[in-house]
């Protein structure tokens, strides 16, 4: 369940979790990019996406959560100051706007941390595998929302700071 209407979401997932290896068949992604096209392309081709989902869902998974932990770390800061631009004294302190920002982050990380464990090949089934479109593609979308505008904010700031 990705909304392909997102420009953020969809420059993620074409830009850094979905990328072509430019080889062909089986090869043409890594096993997070046919995990993406499972669910993107579930509601069009539901055998195919299921198939796709059976073959990689599990290391999809996997590589989707090591991305998003790893991305406060690339730019060695905390989640909240990958968010957030600031390390917050006081949580209390946060401003609602910001609060949103970090729940979004955690809301998506940990639903991905939950799914994985999830059903590989036959054990699969249908309803399964529905669910765990709709919560990871929602998932996604709602950490694209924060994480692109975060690692282009650090990107910057690491570029003038040489």
């Amino acid at each position: 369940m990705l909304d392909r209407k997102n420009a953020r979401l969809m420059d993620l997932v074409n830009n850094q979790l979905a990328r072509q290896t430019g080889k062909p068949g089986a090869d043409a992604f890594r096993p997070l990019g046919w995990m993406i096209r499972g669910i993107d392309t579930w509601e069009s081709n539901q055998p195919r996406a299921l198939e796709d989902l059976r073959a990689h869902a599990r290391q999809g998974v996997v590589d989707l959560y090591d991305f998003l932990v790893e991305q406060p770390a690339t730019f060695s800061c905390s989640p909240e100051e990958f968010i957030l631009g600031y390390r917050p004294a006081l949580e209390a302190a946060v401003p609602p706007e910001h609060v949103a920002a970090l729940e979004a982050w955690y809301r998506g990380v940990g639903t991905v941390f939950r799914w994985l464990d999830v059903p590989r090949g036959e054990a699969l089934d249908d309803a399964t595998a529905d669910r765990f479109r709709q919560e990871v593609g929602r998932a996604l979308t709602g950490v694209a929302d924060v994480l692109l505008p975060a690692q282009e904010a650090w990107g910057r700031i690491r570029a003038r700071l040489g």
